[in-house]
């Protein structure tokens, strides 16, 4: 089983294609690029934490489209979330989110990780070398501080989730 993690997927906002040149010809296409892309990489015993911008739409497309994704999704709640609200059923929906390495991840040889939709310049543990995965910024800079917190939007990583081990290969 791996873990994965991405954001700012914007399922069915047709702007979106416009406002990070996104190369798709329609939200239709680019929806189904961005699910294809997704269960090529993630298998349904997967976990996938989404930071945020998942899909403007209501609660039920934002579950049919989670449906249709391979992997066990944790969500982190973005700007553009409301389906979000009062949703229960353990898919974490919070601000942001601590990844203790003991508990949560297999591998243990890396710092806790802070996901947050939003990208800080200071987080929980970050004087103590913590990593912080953020989204938001879509097709800007994958880092904030170097070494410390990479931008995982679909934006920025060929419009696909990256694995814990791209996650590290990138900060370490």
């Amino acid at each position: 089983m791996a873990t994965y993690f991405t954001a700012d997927q914007h399922l069915g906002h047709a702007n979106i294609i416009q406002y990070c040149r996104r190369p798709f010809a329609s939200v239709e296409h680019m929806d189904e690029v961005l699910i294809q892309n997704h269960n090529r990489r993630v298998r349904p015993k997967d976990t996938v934490y989404i930071l945020g911008d998942f899909t403007l739409r209501s609660r039920k497309w934002a579950m049919d489209y989670a449906s249709r994704l391979h992997g066990t999704k944790l969500f982190i709640q973005g700007s553009h979330d409301s389906w979000m609200k009062g949703i229960g059923g353990g898919l974490i929906v919070e601000r942001m989110y601590i990844l203790p390495p003991l508990y949560t991840l297999e591998l243990t040889d890396h710092p806790p990780i802070v996901l947050c939709h939003y990208p800080m310049l200071v987080w929980d543990r970050s004087h103590y070398g913590s990593w912080h995965l953020f989204g938001h910024q879509h097709n800007h800079s994958r880092e904030v501080r170097r070494g410390l917190s990479l931008n995982v939007g679909v934006d920025c990583w060929s419009y696909q989730p990256i694995s814990l081990d791209e996650v590290e290969e990138a900060l370490r």
